[in-house]
């Protein structure tokens, strides 16, 4: 989420580059929602942890990136060489699980 999105296609690479044949890559992220207000650059994302004795509510604030999402992430898997192995996409978040080829 720190990573410019320009730069995804090398960390792609580097990644494909690091994993042993077979390797999985996941990759979970939030749903940056579509700007309403143009002065609007910032996003709040609650979040929710459940450990076996704790629930901890939190949240984080992040720059809006508005071309991060999920066809994105998809889009990266083809250059680099990865299978898409499957995703969810729930309300707020996505996950994408791919496998190095080989």
């Amino acid at each position: 989420m720190y990573i410019d999105p320009a730069d995804h296609a090398k960390v792609f690479q580097e990644l494909h580059r690091v994993l042993a044949p077979g390797g999985r890559l996941l990759i979970w992220d939030a749903i940056f929602p579509k700007k309403t207000d143009p002065r609007q650059l910032y996003v709040h994302f609650p979040l929710h942890v459940k450990l076996p004795k704790a629930d901890i509510n939190t949240g984080y604030g992040v720059k809006i990136i508005e071309e991060q999402g999920l066809a994105h992430f998809v889009e990266l898997t083809k250059t680099a060489e990865f299978d898409f192995v499957a995703h969810k996409d729930e309300k707020g978040w996505f996950h994408l699980e791919l496998k190095k080829k080989g």
